[in-house]
């Protein structure tokens, strides 16, 4: 099988502004689809998901077709913003973008839009598209110190999986977890905070990290513990679990 090749072009042809807007269009759905069954997200309109995500909409109610909008962007004549197409170099197909702003500090760059076609993920392209895009916004001269990037919070412990809208929810799904967490392995829980409180107000050292280290895995290999991940896993609420100290 071969193994497909990409390329990031700095400079890109007009002519592929159609493409980059369909993958807009696609950058979009995505994130709707992510969200689809969160309560809230009936309430956003399509206008709303584009704002959200800086693309354009489809009639937005100017006369600016969006897709001139983005020959403008990968023409180079907006100093402040600047879009990177992913190429796969045998078909010559553009499957994935990067589109960055520089922040009104001029010391932030935030990546506003970042799209990999999904058969073309997990080969570490989203990565090598941020690096693009800090490489190329060294060559127009920005003094950028920082790069943000810009999506949808995503809460994957490894124990539950739950998409958020913002900073309030995140907290409150940490605060289940941690609930949660506390009814299934009590004894567990109890022991971690003793050691917190030890090491609290410590300065850091080599013995702390060893006894860090040792605590971490003491928890692995506790069954109690164990079982209240597996139960999580499991989306298990622990209740009939009967795990006294």
């Amino acid at each position: 099988k071969t193994v497909p090749k990409y390329a990031i072009l700095h400079s890109c042809p007009e002519e592929s502004a159609a493409q980059l807007r369909m993958l807009e269009k696609g950058l979009v759905a995505d994130h709707a689809e992510m969200v689809g069954n969160q309560p809230w997200s009936k309430d956003i309109t399509p206008q709303e998901w584009c704002e959200g995500l800086s693309v354009g909409p489809d009639h937005s109610g100017t006369m600016t077709n969006p897709v001139d909008l983005t020959k403008n962007v990968i023409s180079g004549k907006c100093i402040n913003q600047f879009t990177l197409p992913l190429v796969e170099t045998s078909s010559r197909t553009i499957v994935g973008y990067v589109h960055a702003r520089r922040g009104g500090a001029k010391t932030r760059m935030t990546i506003a839009q970042l799209k990999v076609e999904e058969t073309h993920t997990r080969q570490g392209l989203g990565g090598l598209l941020i690096r693009a895009a800090e490489d190329h916004s060294k060559g127009m001269g920005w003094e950028c110190r920082t790069t943000s990037i810009t999506v949808l919070k995503e809460n994957d412990f490894g124990l539950v999986s739950e998409i958020v809208a913002n900073d309030l929810q995140l907290e409150r799904a940490i605060e289940r977890i941690c609930d949660k967490l506390s009814q299934c392995a009590p004894t567990a829980v109890a022991k971690s905070k003793i050691f917190i409180q030890k090491i609290g107000s410590v300065p850091m050292s080599l013995q702390v990290h060893e006894e860090l280290a040792g605590h971490i895995a003491e928890r692995m290999e506790d069954p109690e513990f164990e079982d209240s991940i597996r139960a999580l896993l499991d989306k298990a609420t622990c209740e009939g679990k009967n795990l006294e100290p």
